[in-house]
């Protein structure tokens, strides 16, 4: 079941309700209201402070809606001329695999803070092939925002139609997704 992704653009609006917080890369940050409280924080997940700084995920703006009304904010790629952003929902019980080069941004509810898992793949040949040998989860609920060259979309495998998708363009994939290494182009490419 592929999540809940809007269509991504140049630019993304959306609304931080109370009782939700934004945690954005400042550089992302077009506009938010002046109503809005933002501070700092210098890690996003102090337990990955490694992949908190490869990412870009360090000194972010942290907005919350000042009153019980919600606070607009819009995000978007200034340094990439060809950079979109999308959003991503993940509904309670969701997990995601995401790139930490993709993640601009989370929205998660104060009382939930987004719930990160790394897991070791070791013993994979997949993993020591792909170089992949770390993957962070991301758990809902929460909404993700993503940042992609040329777009964010999301694809839905059919059931007995594998899909090939270059690795380079993967920025994440649901955690329960059955996935393996086959070589997706021509013996001369």
């Amino acid at each position: 079941l592929a999540p809940d992704a809007t269509q991504s653009s140049v630019s993304l609006s959306m609304d931080v309700e109370p009782g939700e917080e934004l945690l954005v890369q400042a550089d992302l940050l077009q506009s938010s209201s002046l109503a809005a409280t933002k501070r700092t924080k210098w890690l996003l997940n102090p337990r990955f402070p490694f992949a908190s700084l490869a990412s870009g995920m360090f000194a972010l703006t942290r907005i919350r809606p000042q009153a019980a009304e919600s606070t607009r904010v819009v995000i978007s790629s200034t340094n990439d001329a060809f950079g979109e952003v999308g959003l991503v929902d993940l509904p309670p019980g969701s997990a995601m695999v995401i790139q930490p080069r993709a993640l601009a941004g989370v929205l998660a509810p104060t009382s939930h803070p987004v719930r990160i898992t790394r897991h070791w793949r070791l013993s994979s040949l997949h993993a020591w092939l792909t170089l992949q040998l770390r993957y962070l989860v991301f758990h809902g609920p929460c909404k993700l925002v993503l940042k992609g060259c040329r777009g964010v979309r999301t694809e839905e495998p059919q059931a007995g139609q594998p899909r090939l998708i270059s690795q380079s363009a993967t920025i994440g994939f649901s955690a329960n997704l059955d996935y393996k290494t086959v070589r997706s182009e021509t013996f001369v490419a």
